[in-house]
């Protein structure tokens, strides 16, 4: 490896330096302290059996590396000012809690109905930028529920619904028998989603009076591009884990907007039975983020281990659990996944945990088979170049800009017309239960050869878009009123709701948007 062998010349230069001698050479009783004080020590003495204990079901290769490169830089990982090598930080040990499923969900309709649903975690720095879209977009999945729970065969049936009959939405689901929209919560008239929100501490002032009730308990500071988000993902799927009726997990920011209604994202997602995170082999020019000291922790964390993918993501519940259980690779990458200047090859070199850790968890512990090689749910502009995408403006906002651009990747459904068609088909795969007629059971045919014929095609398509900031509310919103039917991601009756609330006039006044109009 490249930096490997330039760490073997650099020990060559120095080993005639009387300064490295000096610099290097640790006292028995000084590494006595170090590991009292937590650090795993390589001493010389014992230090075979040490290694065993370390690397153990490491490959050879590895073992071989080490060693070269223990020659070239010293017997101890934790040894820190090493030239060209990443500092290490300090554990944290910030707690890691144990996983735990609830008996029952809490969702009382969902789990008489026997429906896996998504749970929505929205990652935020303490404003949602889409607030109002984002209660129309909920609420548009108002007493939808799917054909395969309350429907046998071609029949509605009676004996998984009887409870509908016998007043159950009165007396279980009270607030989903009156079909009438209640923006202060619309998550109380659907069964398809969860919502989970973090904010750092003191963020949730910010928070419009809907999203702060879904607010985690647990909440953490988080800095951009720090381990910390990491941790504050976690945090998020703890809570969401504990539902058992949750199977499938979306991370999203709060500069997200959906591209499809929440018929066809339920759809699609529950359709997927894997996890959209990028497990694909590394192309060499992101190896670099990588460093020996990876080596150092249990278990190892090899070069070849190393993965990058979006740090949005749709996972499937078995891998949630991987995530949640972990303890070994998350303390690896909350000491070793450091940025800094490299002194030897000037550069400067960074290490982002959002876009490493779980990719690389999961390329380690998890069946490659059961992961897309896709990165994430979420569209994303990187044409423009830099650290971050391109932030669409309100003059970006198009019909066209959803149907021809956000909605498409190499393998999805092209063009305004065939997107309609799968629209509808999708939709047939739904009872209304407010509608007072008896639902229809059936899908037909042409709409069911569609979905066969999609199935298993869909997993690249962008369910999200981001960045899209809080000033293009007001023109995302006004386009999916007067796109209803073409793009149909906001339900008509839901828009028409809206349109005699005026909700958007309400928000234009609020102090709230007064306050973070531009923020990013």
């Amino acid at each position: 490896m490249r930096i490997r062998s330039k760490l073997g010349i650099l020990w060559l230069l120095l080993l005639g330096a009387s300064a490295f001698a000096v610099f290097h050479i640790i006292s028995k009783e000084e590494r006595s302290n170090d590991t009292a004080e937590g650090h795993f020590a390589l001493s010389t003495e014992g230090e075979t059996e040490q290694k065993e204990v370390m690397y153990i079901n490491m490959e050879d290769e590895a073992n071989t590396d080490l060693e070269t490169l223990e020659e070239g830089v010293d017997k101890d990982c934790f040894v820190d000012d090493i030239p060209g090598v990443a500092p290490f930080r300090k554990p944290e040990k910030v707690p890691l809690y144990t996983p735990i499923v609830d008996t029952n969900s809490s969702d009382h309709c969902a789990e008489m109905l026997n429906v896996d649903k998504v749970a929505w975690m929205i990652l935020a720095k303490g404003n949602i930028h889409h607030h109002v879209l984002w209660r129309q977009w909920l609420a548009s999945a108002a007493g939808k529920v799917p054909k395969s729970n309350v429907c046998d065969g071609e029949t509605f049936d009676m004996s998984r619904t009887e409870a509908f009959v016998d007043g159950f939405y009165e007396d279980v689901c009270s607030k989903v028998k009156n079909p009438v929209i209640d923006f202060d919560d619309p998550m109380a008239y659907q069964v398809l989603f969860s919502l989970y929100v973090h904010v750092p501490p003191g963020g949730e002032k910010y928070l419009d009076s809907f999203f702060r009730k879904y607010l985690i308990s647990r909440q953490v500071r988080v800095e951009w591009g720090e381990h910390s988000m990491i941790y504050a993902t976690r945090e998020l799927l703890w809570f969401a884990f504990k539902d058992p009726r949750n199977t499938r997990f979306v991370l999203l920011s709060e500069s997200d907007v959906p591209v499809y209604g929440p018929l066809q994202v339920y759809h699609q997602l529950q359709s997927e039975d894997k996890s959209r995170v990028d497990v694909s082999e590394m192309r060499s020019t992101d190896k670099y983020r990588w460093n020996f000291r990876f080596l150092c922790g249990n278990p190892p964390i090899r070069e070849k281990d190393w993965r990058k993918s979006s740090q949005w993501f749709t996972l499937i519940r078995d891998h949630a659990y991987s995530i949640l259980t972990d303890v070994g690779v998350y303390r690896s990458f909350e000491r070793f996944c450091t940025s800094f200047y490299d002194d030897v090859n000037s550069w400067y070199r960074v290490c982002y945990s959002d876009e490493h850790y779980i990719p690389t968890l999961l390329n380690m512990v998890a069946n490659i088979t059961t992961l897309y090689p896709t990165r994430g749910p979420s569209h994303v502009d990187f044409s423009q170049g830099g650290a971050h995408p391109y932030e669409y403006t309100a003059t970006n906002v198009t019909a066209r800009l959803f149907y021809a651009r956000l909605r498409v990747s190499h393998s999805c459904v092209r063009g305004l017309e065939p997107q309609k068609k799968w629209i509808a088909a999708t939709n047939a795969t739904f009872v209304d239960m407010f509608d007072k007629t008896p639902p229809s059971c059936t899908i037909s045919k042409d709409d069911a050869d569609l979905l066969e014929s999609l199935r298993g095609n869909l997993w690249s398509c962008p369910l999200l878009a981001r960045k899209f900031k809080i000033d293009t509310q007001a023109a995302v919103i006004k386009l999916f009123e007067e796109y209803d039917e073409t793009l149909a991601i906001i339900d008509e009756r839901v828009s028409r709701f809206f349109k005699d609330k005026d909700w958007l006039a309400s928000f234009e006044q609020s102090q709230f948007k007064n306050a973070f109009f531009g923020s990013n």
